[in-house]
């Protein structure tokens, strides 16, 4: 009975030892193809990718401003790691003093990559200080999406935008302006504006619609 005993011990200790070296050889010594969005990088090893991850990441982001996050996919099947790349598409360029970036369409504010330096998109001008690598103030965001789709909707084109110091926006066209507090309601003022243009038929250039429940004009 001792005898048994003794051999069930050493079969589990043999089972554990040969997994643990199994797991040894799949860290230090399985040899991985290290791959870019599918591009061909490097052969490498597990251990080797986890210690050049944090410094090839940042390598990326610097080299690539565009791009807001890296998605690691593991295959032992076929013996590679994936970095899938993903990019912030920009939908305008924002300028503070003499420096413009380009704003992403989920906020994100980052440096043009020259590939991307003419593109023809809408110019938003702030008075508030923007640095690149940053996240644009939530309300400010969120109204400009709404007047963006509204402007969309309603074939108003715009010219540019204006965040003023006060974080109140102006929005510029061929014809006239007016004007959004992105801390009051936003759907209310965006009412007020369809149903001013709707009605209006007399020359204006100015639009206040900052004000709850009034339209001011000039």
């Amino acid at each position: 009975m001792k005898r048994k005993k003794t051999n069930k011990f050493y079969l589990k200790l043999i089972i554990k030892i040969f997994i643990l070296l199994f797991f040894c050889y799949l860290i230090f010594f399985y040899r991985f193809q290290l791959e870019l969005n599918k591009n061909f990088f490097k052969n490498i090893s597990l251990i080797e990718y986890l210690i050049i991850k944090p410094k090839l990441e940042k390598e990326i982001f610097q080299k690539y401003p565009e791009i807001v996050k890296i998605k690691t996919n593991f295959s032992f099947l076929t013996k590679k790691i994936n970095l899938e790349t993903i990019e912030e598409k920009p939908v305008a360029e924002i300028c503070y003093l003499n420096n413009c970036y380009f704003l992403g369409e989920h906020s994100y504010i980052y440096k043009k990559p020259q590939r991307m330096d003419n593109l023809p998109l809408l110019k938003i001008e702030s008075q508030i200080k923007i640095l690149p690598s940053s996240i644009l103030e939530k309300n400010i965001s969120l109204s400009l999406a709404k007047i963006f789709e509204y402007s969309n909707n309603q074939n108003l084109v715009l010219t540019k935008v204006e965040i003023l110091s006060n974080k109140d926006l102006k929005f510029l066209t061929k014809k006239f302006s007016f004007l959004i507090d992105p801390n009051k309601d936003i759907e209310e003022q965006i009412r007020k504006l369809n149903y001013f243009l709707k009605n209006y038929s007399k020359d204006f250039s100015l639009i206040d619609l900052r004000i709850s429940k009034k339209i001011y004009f000039k």
